[in-house]
């Protein structure tokens, strides 16, 4: 996944890994509880490239959207959003 709004190592890390649906498929299975990944229709999960993160929030933070079917029918959002600092320790 190429972005070229990318800022930072961070982001891009982020992005190009939870961006592979493969991934973020797989880690939803393991880290979701059980009755919250049952509920989803993980195998129909699709990235969108809606973004919720407000232009000025953007060199601070990260989001990738997903699509999915849910189990019982019915369309679902998955969100994932990562808050990055520019600090340095």
């Amino acid at each position: 996944m190429s972005d070229s709004s990318v800022r930072n190592p961070h982001d891009g890390f982020f992005k190009q890994t939870f961006g592979r649906v493969d991934f973020a498929r797989e880690f939803l299975a393991k880290f979701l509880p059980g009755d919250v990944a049952s509920s989803l229709d993980l195998p129909s999960l699709k990235a969108s490239s809606e973004s919720y993160i407000d232009d000025q929030l953007r060199a601070t933070q990260s989001d990738l959207v997903f699509t999915v079917r849910m189990a019982g029918g019915g369309q679902g959002v998955v969100y994932f959003e990562v808050y990055h600092s520019e600090e340095k320790s």
